[in-house]
């Protein structure tokens, strides 16, 4: 019998099977892709042609969704990474998926917070507060910068309907960066609107600059206007840039 040769060689899986099938090894008269070859012929499984047992997660019989839901949370994961660690130990029950989600589509499943009973939801199920509604409370917390607005978004105040990364979520809904965000009136480098290269640099030139090193410190200094750009030679590529000799108007190489 086919089958018993099949079972003879212990293999474990699909994946052994054909990396024996390429060798010297297999019958001629034993095709590689036994699957295709004997459907409708005796094929029921690669656990029956191997004689392992293992039955494909498509065609085993699983408990109904609420019922393996109920057991799935005294499993007490609190995330998939651990659902997964169970499920790789070899402790997940038997008659529940692996892929809950494959498995109960269109049966009940709402989420992985839901199937593990976390109570956390998916960003994209979150149904969160308009863009104009969420600014207007986020400016009330008086934030100054992105770094304070990350610490806050970790804490427990932070509201379940706020989105901790609003750029994703208001993107081409009103965001206009985390200055107006936040309410700091700070507007980020790639949304600010500069003058002209030939008008920036006269105004550059007018400083009296000697070198880069002048023009970083005066930079920091609180005196630039907003309209000038610090990072010059990014802003003016292309449009203008020659070297900080031509910017500072001293002609010089730095």
């Amino acid at each position: 019998m086919l089958g018993d040769f099949a079972r003879s060689l212990e293999l474990t899986n699909g994946k052994e099977w054909f990396h024996f099938a390429q060798t010297e090894g297999l019958p001629d008269d034993i095709p590689v892709g036994v699957e295709s070859f004997y459907k409708g012929k005796g094929w029921l499984s690669w656990g029956d042609w191997l004689g392992t047992g293992t039955i494909a997660n498509r065609n085993r019989t699983y408990l109904k969704f609420e019922e393996a839901k109920k057991i799935a949370r005294t499993l007490k994961c609190k995330s998939v990474k651990d659902w997964r660690l169970i499920s790789k130990l070899g402790k997940l029950p038997p008659l529940i998926p692996f892929k809950p989600y494959d498995i109960y589509k269109d049966k009940g499943w709402v989420s992985w917070g839901d199937w593990l009973g976390t109570g956390t939801v998916a960003p994209y199920l979150i149904q969160f507060r308009n863009f104009h509604d969420a600014r207007k409370f986020v400016r009330s917390l008086k934030l100054k910068n992105g770094d304070e607005w990350r610490v806050f978004s970790k804490s427990e105040k932070f509201p379940s309907d706020i989105p901790a990364n609003p750029l994703t979520v208001y993107k081409n809904k009103g965001w206009k960066g985390m200055g107006d965000w936040l309410g700091t009136g700070r507007i980020a480098c790639h949304l600010r609107k500069y003058r002209t290269f030939n008008e920036a640099r006269k105004f550059v030139g007018s400083l009296n600059l000697k070198s880069g090193s002048e023009w970083r410190a005066f930079c920091k200094s609180g005196k630039l206007p907003a309209d000038i750009p610090p990072a010059s030679r990014h802003t003016y590529k292309d449009k203008g840039w020659i070297g900080f000799g031509d910017w500072l108007g001293t002609n010089a190489d730095e």
